[in-house]
C-alpha cells in the first residue's frame, strides 16, 4: 500500500522506571544472560513526541531511547484516561485490574490492553535465529530492508530507524560481540494514521501471514519437539502496551557495554496493512498447519475512556479479531513440569492444588520468557503460548469420544496412564447432561472413578460437583428473586401469606405492587379479587384467553370478547393496544395483572403472541401500571430479571411482596414416553380417569384418536392447536376452560398442549391419573404451570421424549443475530472498527430473555428435574425402557394424526385470502377453519395454487418444513439482492455470520456446496468420508461456516463422529438426502461413494421422508411460475 507525508505528526508513548531501581532488561554477568524477575511494578510517564515529518519525528524518538537508563523501558502507547504520572502493578495486586485504583494517593492501573492506545511509532523486531535460512542471517541491514519491502510494498520508502538489539550492545572482555554470528536489531517505523487495539491486532496477523505468504516464514524445532513458526521481522511486539527493552542492559565484569550506535533512512510514513488476501490466508495455512481465526468477542467497557464508553456502554458489544491458532495434542502430559509463578509443578499437582489459571513460563520454546498461562479445562488443562499463538492440550478431547457412555468408559480402561484424567474429565462433560434424569450423578462418577485406576477420584468428584451445581442455578433461574439484586427503587416486603399482602398494600394505599407467591397460595381469589371488587375502573389483564375468563368471573369484570366499553374489563394482554378498549383503559384507576412475569417475558421475546407489536404492548402496560391509582401484578415464577426490567420501564417505586413458601406433597416419577403410554393404555382400560397434557400437540392430536378407537365407550376430550386438527375453537373445549370445576366429571380423559398452559385450575377431585410428555417445546416453569392444572393431582407420571437436550442459540450474540433488522444497529466506535449491538435497551432485554428462555429448553429433562425439586416436589427415576405395548401405542397415535390431518386438508375448502388472513390472527380456531389455513400452506409451498390436493401434497409439506427447504434450496442458484442494511453491514466488513439477511444465507449455502464439490446447477458431485471431513475443516473457523450455524443449516461445534452422515442431516435441511452410488470392498468397509438422491426418500411405509433433488427442482420452478404469474 502506498505511502505518505503528513503535515504534523504527534504522538504519545510511556516511559517505565522499575520501582525497585532493579534493571528492566537483560543482564550479563558471570553467570551468562538472563531476564531480570519482576512482574511489571512501574513508575509511567506518559511523554508526547510531536514533529512535521516521520523522519524528525524518529529522531525526537532517538533522542529518548538514548538517553534510558538501565531501570527503564518503553511502551509505544500511552493511556489516555490518566494524567501524565501514574503508577503501573501487578494486576493480582489490585483491587479492579480492568479500572483504574488510587494506591498511596496515586493513580494506578494494570498494565493491560484497554487501558492502552498504541502509538505511531511500531517497532519491527530482527532476531537472527540460528535455525533461520542462512542467505538471511547473511544481508546487511539494507538488503534485509530491501527483501521486506519487495515482499510488502507498503514499507517501501519508509522512513526507518535502526539500532542493535540489547544483546547487540554486550561485549566481553576482548571487546568482541557476545552473540555469535549476525547482530538482531530493532528498526522503528511511523505509521500514517492512529492504530486502535484491534488494528494493532489484525495488523500483527497480517503482517506474519503475508511474509509467510511472501516466502518469508520458516518453521524450526524446539528442544521440547514444538513445531515454532518464525519470520524474517518478528511481529509479535505489534500488541497494545507491550514493553519494549531498548535501554542499555545491565553489563556486569567480565562483560562492558557498546556505544549505541544507530542509522537513520529518510522516508515517509507507513500506511499498515490490517486485512489478508484470501490467496494469502491459505498460503499461510497450508505451509503451517496453522488457522486463521476470526474471534468473536464482547469486551468490557471498564477501563475505556470516557468518549469509548459511550460507544460501548452496552455491557456486550462485539468486536472482530484475527488470531492465529495453532493446537498441539502430543507434548502436555500429566506428568510434564511446567514453571509457574507458583513454582515449578507438574500438570498433576496443578490440577491437584485446585488452581484455575496460573502464569507460566513458556515451557515448550527456549525462552524463560512469562508468556505462557496454564489453566484448568474440560479435560484437564492445557498451556496457551501467548508469544507462538499456541495452544497445548492433554488428554483426549471431548471429539474423540463416541457419545456412547459405555464405550467411551471402555476407551478409557484402554487409555494410558498419563491421558487417563483428561480422558475422564472428557467423559464427565461429555455425558453429564444425562444426569439425573436418565443417570444419576453418583452412578456416573463412580463410573468414570473405576473405569481406570489412574483416575484422580476426588478431581472428577470435584468436577461432578461444580457441574451439577451449575445445572441447578440454570434450572431455577427463572423464578429465582433476590431482593439484594434489585434496583434501588424495589422496596422488597417479606410475608407469611397472602392476606398479609393484602393488608400491607391496604396500608400503603396505592402504587405499584408485585407478588410472588407459590401454586395455590390464592393469589388471584386472595389478593386480585378483593381489590377488583372495592374499586372503580378495573382493567384485568392476563397472558392467555383461557384465563381472561377465570378472571372475569371471579373479579366480577366484563370480558373484552363481550363488550367494548366497559369500565370495568377483563382482557388479554394481545388486546391492550386495540383501539376499541381504549376508552376502558385510559379510564382505568386499577391495573391487575394476572402471571406478570409470563406477560414480560412475552413482551420481550419475538416468537411470544405478541409478535412485532410487542414493544408496543410493554410500552402501553408500563404505561398503565404508572398512571394508575394501583397496580398490582402476581406470579408464582416471578424471577429477578422480571422486576429489573419493570422497574428499569417504571420510573416509581415498585412494593415487591414476597410470600414464604408452604410446602408441597407433589410427586412426579420421570420415565420414557413408552412406559408412559403403557400406563396410559392400563388406566383407561380399567375405567380410570385420566387427565393427559404434552407440550406436543401433535401427540395429543394423534393420542386422543388413537384412544377414542381403542375406548369407543370414554368420552374423551382434547383441546390443542396442531395445525389441520386444532380444537381449541369447539363448542366442547370452550364449553369446558370456561368453567372447568362444573364441566370436568363429563370427561372421562382430558388431554391438552400449551394451549391450556395457565388459566384453568380444577380445584374439584375427579381425575385419578395423572400423565404428562415433555418434549422441551416450552420452558421448564411453564410445563410446570401445565401440570399444576389439576390441584388436586398429588403424583404426576412425567414422560421425557428424546434425549432431553436441545441446542437452541443461547448466547447474547447468536440470540442478537436473530432479532429484527430495525432491533439491531452498527455502532462505529473511535478506532474505526465496527460494533453490533441493541437498538434499545429494551432490545437489548430481548436478547436476555430470548437467551435465557433457550438456555432453559436446551437441558429440558433435567431443568425440569431441578425446578420441580426446588418447587418442594419429591422427584424419583422410574423405568426408561422402550415397553413394546408403549411404542404400538406411539406408533398407531403417529399414523392415526397423519391420516387425520391428511383427510381435513385434502377435504378442506380454498377460502379467500382475505379470510384467511383474519384466521391466521384468531386466537381460537374449529377444526374446519384451520384444515383451511393449513391446505392454504400446502398450496403455497408446493407450487400447487390451485386444482386438486391429494396426501401426497401433503406429505411434500411435512408439516410445514418444506417452507424453509424452499428457502434454501432456493439460495443455491439465487443472485442475492441485498438490501440497504445487508450493503451496511457489508462495506463495515462485518463477517456474514453477524448479519441475519438473505444475501448471507444464500452466500452461505452457495459456500455449502462448493466445499462439497456438488453442482448447485445439476446436484452432480460425489462425496466421500474423507471429503465430507474435508468440508467440515474447510468451513469450520470461516464466516461462511459461521453463517451456516447461526442458521441452523449446520452444526459445526464438534468434529462429526461419521462425515457423511453430518452431511445428509445438512442437506436435509434442503429437502435433499445422499445416496450410496459406489462401494469398495465386501460389505463397502473399503470405502463408499455418496451422490444426492434425486428421487423421493421414502421410510418402509412407503411414507415421504425427503423431497429429493428432482422433486425440489420441480417445487421450485412450479413456485417461480405461480410468483410470475
Amino acid at each position: 500500500m502506498r505511502t505518505k507525508n503528513e503535515s504534523q505528526i504527534t504522538t504519545a508513548i510511556t516511559l517505565l522506571t522499575r520501582t525497585d531501581g532493579k534493571p528492566a532488561g537483560k543482564t550479563f554477568d558471570e553467570l551468562g544472560k538472563h531476564v531480570a524477575e519482576h512482574f511489571g511494578a512501574y513508575h509511567a510517564n506518559t511523554v508526547t513526541l510531536s514533529a512535521p515529518t516521520a523522519v524528525e519525528l524518529l529522531e525526537r524518538y532517538s533522542d529518548l531511547v538514548s538517553h534510558l537508563t538501565i531501570e527503564q523501558a518503553l511502551i509505544l502507547g500511552h493511556a489516555p484516561n490518566l494524567p501524565t504520572e501514574y503508577e503501573i502493578r501487578p494486576a493480582k495486586s489490585l483491587r479492579d485490574p480492568n479500572g483504574i485504583n488510587w494506591v498511596n494517593g496515586k493513580p494506578t492501573i494494570a498494565r493491560l490492553k484497554p487501558h492502552f492506545t498504541p502509538a505511531r511509532i511500531l517497532l519491527l523486531d530482527f532476531d537472527p535465529d540460528p535455525r533461520m535460512p542462512e542467505a538471511w542471517r547473511a544481508l546487511g541491514e539494507q538488503d534485509r530492508w530491501d527483501l521486506l519491502a519487495d515482499a510488502l510494498p507498503e514499507f517501501s520508502g519508509a522512513a526507518r530507524w535502526t539500532i542493535p538489539s540489547g544483546s547487540g550492545r554486550v561485549l566481553d572482555a576482548a571487546g568482541r560481540h557476545v552473540s555469535p554470528g549476525p547482530l538482531g536489531s530493532h528498526t522503528y517505523i511511523v505509521t500514517t494514521t492512529d492504530l486502535s487495539t484491534n488494528d494493532m491486532d489484525a495488523a500483527r496477523v497480517a503482517l506474519e501471514v503475508r511474509l509467510w505468504a511472501a516466502g518469508l516464514g520458516y518453521m524450526v524445532e524446539s528442544k521440547a519437539g514444538a513445531a515454532l513458526k518464525r519470520t524474517l521481522f518478528d511481529s509479535v511486539v505489534w500488541v497494545t502496551g507491550r514493553e519494549v527493552f531498548d535501554g542499555p542492559p545491565c553489563v556486569k565484569p567480565p562483560f562492558q557495554l557498546a556505544p549505541l550506535t544507530s542509522s537513520i533512512h529518510a522516508g515517509s510514513a507507513v500506511e499498515i496493512v490490517t486485512s489478508i488476501a484470501v490467496n494469502e490466508r491459505l498460503a499461510f495455512e497450508q505451509t503451517t498447519g496453522a488457522r486463521i481465526i476470526e474471534n468473536t468477542s464482547a469486551p468490557s467497557s471498564a477501563g475505556l475512556p470516557p468518549k469509548k464508553k459511550k460507544a460501548t456502554n452496552d455491557p456486550i458489544p462485539v468486536s472482530i479479531r484475527p488470531r492465529i491458532s495453532i493446537e498441539n495434542h502430543d507434548l502436555l502430559r500429566i506428568d510434564t513440569t511446567v514453571v509457574t509463578e507458583k513454582g515449578p509443578m507438574t500438570i498433576r499437582a496443578f490440577l491437584d492444588a485446585g488452581y484455575d489459571r496460573l502464569r507460566c513460563q513458556a515451557t515448550f520454546r527456549e525462552s524463560t520468557s512469562w508468556a505462557g498461562i496454564l489453566r484448568r479445562a474440560r479435560h484437564g488443562a492445557f498451556l496457551y503460548d501467548v508469544g507462538t499463538g499456541t495452544t497445548y492440550r492433554m488428554g483426549s478431547e471431548p471429539n474423540a469420544l463416541t457419545g456412547d457412555l459405555l464405550l467411551d468408559l471402555k476407551k478409557l480402561g484402554r487409555e494410558h496412564a498419563a491421558n487417563a484424567q483428561g480422558t475422564a474429565r472428557a467423559i464427565l462433560w461429555r455425558h453429564h447432561w444425562r444426569c439425573p434424569t436418565q443417570v444419576p450423578w453418583k452412578k456416573l462418577i463412580t463410573s468414570i472413578c473405576t473405569a481406570h485406576p489412574a483416575v484422580d477420584e476426588r478431581d472428577i468428584n470435584d468436577l461432578g460437583v461444580y457441574l451439577a451445581q451449575k445445572a441447578y442455578q440454570t434450572a431455577i433461574a427463572s423464578v429465582i428473586l433476590n431482593g439484594q439484586e434489585l434496583p434501588r427503587s424495589v422496596i422488597v416486603h417479606y410475608a407469611q401469606d397472602i392476606d398479609a399482602v393484602r393488608v400491607g398494600i391496604n396500608a400503603i394505599g396505592g402504587g405499584v405492587h408485585l407478588c410472588k407467591a407459590t401454586h395455590g397460595a390464592g393469589k388471584t381469589e386472595h389478593l386480585l379479587k378483593p381489590i377488583a371488587l372495592q374499586r372503580n375502573g378495573v382493567i384485568a389483564i392476563a397472558p392467555r384467553v383461557s384465563l381472561v375468563s377465570d378472571l372475569a368471573t371471579r373479579c366480577n369484570l366484563a370480558h373484552y370478547q363481550m363488550t367494548d366499553s366497559d369500565p370495568d374489563l377483563a382482557l388479554c394482554i394481545n388486546s391492550l393496544i386495540n383501539p376499541k378498549y381504549s376508552t376502558s383503559i385510559n379510564q382505568a384507576r386499577a391495573v391487575l395483572i394476572d402471571e406478570i412475569a409470563r406477560i414480560t417475558r412475552d413482551c420481550h421475546d419475538q416468537h411470544s403472541t405478541l409478535k412485532k407489536e410487542a414493544n408496543n404492548v410493554w410500552n402501553q402496560l408500563t404505561c398503565l401500571m404508572q398512571t394508575a391509582d394501583i397496580a398490582v401484578g402476581v406470579d408464582a415464577d416471578l424471577a429477578t430479571s422480571d422486576v429489573r426490567m419493570l422497574a428499569g420501564s417504571i420510573p416509581v417505586p415498585i412494593h415487591l411482596w414476597i410470600v414464604h413458601d408452604t410446602p408441597t406433597d407433589l410427586r412426579g416419577t420421570f420415565q420414557s414416553v413408552e412406559v408412559v403410554l403403557k400406563k396410559i393404555d392400563e388406566a383407561l382400560a380399567a375405567g380410570i380417569p385420566s387427565m393427559i397434557t404434552a407440550d406436543s400437540a401433535k401427540l395429543i392430536a394423534g393420542l386422543a384418536d388413537e384412544l377414542r378407537g381403542r375406548y369407543p365407550h370414554l368420552r374423551i376430550l382434547d383441546i390443542h392447536n396442531f395445525e389441520a386438527l386444532a380444537t381449541k375453537g369447539t363448542p366442547e373445549a370452550l364449553g369446558f376452560l370456561k368453567d372447568i370445576n362444573a364441566n370436568a366429571g363429563q370427561w372421562d380423559v382430558v388431554l391438552f398442549s400449551p394451549t391450556v398452559e395457565s388459566g384453568v385450575s380444577l380445584s374439584v377431585a375427579h381425575f385419578q391419573r395423572h400423565f404428562a410428555f415433555y418434549y422441551g417445546t416450552v420452558e421448564p416453569n411453564a410445563f410446570n404451570q401445565m401440570l399444576r392444572r389439576d390441584r388436586t393431582a398429588r403424583h404426576w407420571d412425567i414422560a421425557i421424549q428424546g434425549t432431553g437436550m436441545n441446542s437452541r442459540p443461547d448466547t447474547y450474540l447468536e440470540v442478537l443475530n436473530g432479532l429484527q433488522a430495525a432491533q439491531r444497529r452498527l455502532v462505529e466506535l473511535d478506532n474505526g472498527t465496527f460494533s453490533i449491538e441493541p437498538a434499545t435497551p429494551y432490545d437489548l432485554d430481548c436478547c436476555r430473555v430470548i437467551a435465557a428462555s433457550n438456555a432453559a429448553r436446551n437441558s429440558y429433562a433435567r431443568n425440569l428435574w431441578y425446578l420441580l425439586k426446588h418447587r418442594g416436589w419429591k422427584i424419583e427415576r422410574g423405568s426408561f425402557d422402550k415397553d413394546e405395548n408403549g411404542k404400538k401405542l406411539r406408533n398407531a397415535a403417529a399414523l392415526a394424526v397423519d391420516i387425520a390431518k391428511n383427510f381435513a386438508i385434502c377435504k378442506a375448502e380454498d377460502l379467500p385470502k382475505e379470510e384467511l388472513e383474519k384466521l391466521s390472527e384468531a386466537y381460537s380456531l374449529t377444526p374446519e377453519q384451520a384444515a383451511a389455513v393449513a391446505r392454504a400452506q400446502v398450496r403455497e409451498t408446493t407450487g400447487t395454487p390451485q386444482g386438486e390436493l391429494d396426501s401426497k401434497h401433503v406429505d411434500v409439506w411435512q408439516d410445514g418444513k418444506l417452507d424453509s427447504q424452499n428457502r434454501l434450496f432456493a439460495a443455491l442458484t439465487a443472485t442475492a439482492q441485498p438490501s440497504d442494511r445487508d450493503r451496511k453491514e457489508a462495506e463495515a466488513k462485518l463477517p456474514i455470520a453477524l448479519r441475519s439477511f438473505d444475501a448471507a444465507r444464500t452466500e452461505a449455502v452457495q459456500t455449502l456446496f462448493k466445499v462439497l464439490g456438488l453442482d448447485p446447477e445439476t446436484g452432480q458431485g460425489m462425496v466421500t468420508e474423507k471429503s465430507a471431513l474435508q468440508a467440515y475443516n474447510t468451513l469450520k473457523d470461516t464466516d461462511q461456516g459461521r453463517a451456516l450455524s447461526h442458521f441452523g443449516i449446520a452444526r459445526l461445534d464438534r468434529v462429526p463422529t461419521y462425515p457423511v452422515r453430518w452431511v445428509n442431516d445438512v442437506l436435509g435441511k434442503l429437502g435433499l438426502y445422499l445416496d450410496c452410488v459406489a462401494r469398495r470392498g465386501a460389505g463397502g468397509r473399503k470405502g463408499r461413494t455418496y451422490a444426492i438422491g434425486h428421487k423421493v426418500k421414502v421410510n418402509q411405509d412407503g411414507r415421504l421422508v425427503l423431497p429429493g433433488w428432482n422433486l425440489m427442482c420441480a417445487i421450485r420452478a412450479r413456485r417461480l411460475s405461480a410468483t410470475s404469474v
